[in-house]
């Protein structure tokens, strides 16, 4: 009976450790991807700006300013051990994006599409930096 218990608490330790440890890679999957969507709408955020529509620019900008805000919870919250030295430059350049991104949507709502067009593209440049900082972990 006594061996029965061991090998039941064993089992269920262990599962707890394996549970665990997928939920720890399951949320640094959703950082990576997070940081990858970012990017993408930064991305998209310049192209149509380019092209003269200025409301893309804020449709874009939207989303950017959405993940960034939620990338950021995540990060906070991560485990630093994780991160190594790269969490300052992460959080600096996400924070970065979401300013640019902000100044992106205000102006974009102005019809002031020359600066909107320049914010954007200094939004994409520190997303690219934060998604770079990203992939130097793995």
């Amino acid at each position: 009976m006594q061996k029965h218990r061991q090998i039941l608490i064993t089992l269920v330790f262990f599962s707890f450790l394996v549970n665990t440890a997928h939920a720890a890679k399951d949320s640094f999957q959703v950082i990576f991807l997070l940081g990858n969507q970012i990017f993408r709408s930064a991305q998209e955020m310049v192209t149509h700006g380019g092209d003269g529509h200025t409301d893309e620019i804020v449709l874009y900008g939207k989303k950017v300013l959405k993940r960034s805000k939620i990338l950021l919870k995540a990060i906070e919250s991560a485990d630093p051990t994780r991160f190594k030295k790269k969490k300052i430059k992460i959080v600096t350049a996400l924070k970065a994006t979401i300013q640019h991104a902000e100044e992106a949507i205000v102006l974009g709502r102005e019809n002031k599409h020359a600066v909107a067009l320049d914010a954007a593209i200094k939004s994409q440049l520190h997303a690219k930096k934060m998604r770079q900082n990203l992939q130097s972990i793995r």
